[in-house]
């Protein structure tokens, strides 16, 4: 055999061709073997030295048929073919066996222990991190399966498209098991997740109803049930979609006010999380009577449910300005939970004495108990702290508290209200052009809101910068259409109140009497009261006094209705009629009955302090000042550009008591 039989019999191109033969059905062997869910590494290994033994035939198949002329099948090789490939099949089978344990007696019964994956410890579980899980069908019906798939998708694109949280993929857990449906517990702790975020949907009525819930993963508790969604069977990604909206939501509720955690408390039974769905479907809809309702009926199911009485509490704390009566109301669930605090944890109770100076106005307390308890924040100053900073007239503290916002997990970090407290402070040190800045940066990142806007104006205006305030004007009665008179109105009342307070008279003026404008012929409570303060900044006193009678008559919602009485006392006093005026101050006393030891103490004080102070009584008006300051109101810009207040502003007393520490 030389190189010209080699050539005449064609060996090499044999040797190539088959060599392009065993590499794709290498390829194809992968292709079919994913597609069935995967050949195990021993059944691909010996599939492998099959194709490489298989040469060997292969070769004498070109060297015996490969010349011109020579086809014919002899039975030498025959038996050489069949030889090599018994060989071919054999071979692989011994060089690769299964994998086996060490050999034993076939008496003795050997065992193989599972190794257990390495898992996180519950200490070692990340806050930030959330797992959820896919979607389950709890409909019975085997063609809704599917959407699994897609709910899954479309839950986990928007929770890792908020930026507010690091998601961990179920389908990365080792653990995780389709059928078995593994607990919290379990799936946060390989996961290394503080967060486990369980789905089901089902269908009911020709609509596809998804609902979700947020558990511990620390120790399995409930954390939130949230409302079910609901849409049409051939459009159910929409309700997986407002599902992902919720539980984004529920995340940053969770992770920024603690105090609203569970602890140690049990699951909601499956009644209470149907009432709660209720009353969270109500509230959404601003339906608070029927939302309150619901939770008085909780309350009779579950009486110690210690959950129940501190989110409603935080409820009525938040809305004192819309429910009558809704200090009194959190005063006393606060007080229950104060009975019942042998059932709290101790964040629980530190956040119980943090509510209770809140309740009670003592600011400097509030602000002691935030800044020496901060390991019960982990260590970072939060929002909170920040807020009582600025209440206590700290305003430098609170811009350095502000700084470690970015040391926050995300979900904290973007939060409106830092930016509100950060242009609040800036301006109360005067500092106009860094709170104007601030202000914009705000409106950049809230576009939707309209807030921040009012904050720029207001900043512009104490700068004297009317040519920059007219064009943000325009802005928001372009921009914000869904609110554009009242967003109008109160943007040039602000604007008028900073600039009459820093000296520009003249541009103060216009500013009023455009808001005065553009309140006219209004039935809207809030919008007349822009008006009513408009016109007292024009100097139309009896017009002012007279709208301020006209919604005391309509409206009597506390702590609307203090602000009210004053500001009618007061701008009956500037009107030269000191009867009304002192009228007012008795019903204020009044008033000032109801609420000793809350915060709504300082703010009736403060409302006396404006009357006298308009009425030319200066001792009286000092002496309630500081008592308010005291008692829960606190300083912010506007004290000092208050237009009752003005006869006290060259008083070194007054500039002691308001001036930043």
């Amino acid at each position: 055999m030389d190189l010209a039989s080699l050539k005449d019999r064609k060996v090499v191109q044999w040797a190539i061709a088959y060599c392009v033969f065993a590499f794709a059905c290498n390829e194809g062997i992968g292709l079919v073997g994913d597609a069935i869910g995967g050949f195990s590494d021993t059944t691909e290994q010996r599939l492998a030295l099959v194709l490489v033994f298989g040469f060997l035939p292969a070769m004498v198949m070109a060297w015996y048929h490969g010349e011109a002329g020579r086809q014919a099948f002899t039975r030498s090789e025959a038996l050489l073919v069949g030889v090599l490939g018994l060989g071919t099949l054999v071979a692989p089978m011994i060089l690769v066996s299964a994998p086996t344990t060490e050999l034993a007696d076939s008496s003795t019964e050997v065992s193989v222990e599972p190794v257990e994956p390495v898992r996180p410890a519950e200490d070692d579980l990340v806050e930030d991190r959330v797992v959820a899980l896919p979607p389950l069908n709890v409909s019975g019906d085997g063609e809704l399966d599917g959407l699994a798939g897609m709910g899954g998708s479309t839950i986990e694109g928007r929770l890792v498209g908020s930026g507010q949280v690091e998601l961990f993929p179920a389908s990365s857990l080792s653990s995780f098991d389709a059928d078995a449906r593994p607990g919290p517990i379990e799936v946060a702790r390989e996961a290394g997740a503080g967060l486990v975020v369980t789905t089901e949907y089902r269908t009911e009525g020709g609509e596809v109803v998804v609902s979700a819930a947020i558990s511990s993963g620390a120790d399995g508790v409930l954390l939130f049930q949230l409302q079910e969604e609901r849409a049409p069977v051939d459009d159910p990604i929409a309700a997986f979609d407002r599902t992902a909206e919720r539980i984004v939501g529920a995340l940053v509720a969770y992770t920024h006010y603690d105090f609203l955690s569970p602890g140690q408390q049990p699951p909601p039974t499956r009644e209470i999380a149907r009432l709660r769905d209720e009353a969270e479907r109500r509230f959404i809809q601003l339906d608070y009577g029927r939302f309150i309702e619901l939770f008085d009926s909780i309350s009779r199911l579950a009486p110690s449910y210690v959950q129940l009485h501190r989110q409603m509490s935080a409820f009525y704390w938040n809305n004192q300005d819309t429910i009558p009566g809704a200090l009194l109301k959190a005063d006393s669930l606060n007080r229950y939970l104060g009975d019942h605090s042998h059932r709290l944890t101790a964040q629980e109770v530190w956040a119980y004495e943090w509510f209770s100076y809140a309740l009670s106005g003592d600011i400097e307390a509030e602000y002691r108990h935030l800044s020496e308890s901060q390991q019960m924040m982990e260590n970072r100053p939060g929002y909170p702290l920040m807020f009582a900073a600025r209440r206590a007239n700290r305003l430098e503290e609170a811009l350095e508290i502000h700084d470690f916002r970015y040391e926050l997990p995300e979900l904290q970090r973007n939060y409106l209200a830092w930016d509100g407290q950060r242009f609040m402070a800036l301006a109360g040190l005067r500092r106009f052009d860094e709170a104007a800045l601030a202000a914009a940066e705000a409106r950049n990142r809230h576009p939707g809101n309209w807030g921040p806007a009012v904050w720029e104006g207001t900043a512009l205006a104490a700068m004297g910068a009317f040519d920059a305030l007219d064009e943000l004007i325009d802005e928001v009665r372009i921009g914000y259409e869904k609110n554009r008179r009242y967003s109008t109105s109160v943007l040039l009342l602000e604007a008028a109140t900073a600039a009459r307070g820093e000296g520009y008279s003249v541009d103060a003026r216009s500013l009023a009497r455009r808001a005065v404008d553009e309140t006219e012929t209004t039935e809207d409570l809030d919008l007349r009261r822009v008006r009513a303060e408009a016109m007292g900044l024009l100097g139309e006193w009896e017009e002012a006094a007279d709208l301020y009678a006209e919604l005391l008559a309509t409206e009597d919602i506390e702590p609307r209705r203090i602000e009210y009485i004053g500001a009618y006392g007061a701008a009956a006093a500037q009107a030269g009629d000191a009867g009304a005026a002192r009228s007012a101050l008795d019903e204020l006393r009044g008033e000032l009955s109801k609420w000793e030891g809350l915060v709504y103490a300082g703010a009736t004080k403060f409302r006396m302090s404006q009357v006298h102070s308009a009425l030319g009584e200066p001792e009286a008006a000092l002496r309630l000042l500081r008592e308010s300051l005291r008692e829960g109101h606190y300083v912010d810009t506007w004290v000092h550009w208050d237009v009752h207040l003005e006869s006290l502003r060259d008083d070194v007393r007054y500039q002691r008591l308001v001036a930043p520490r």
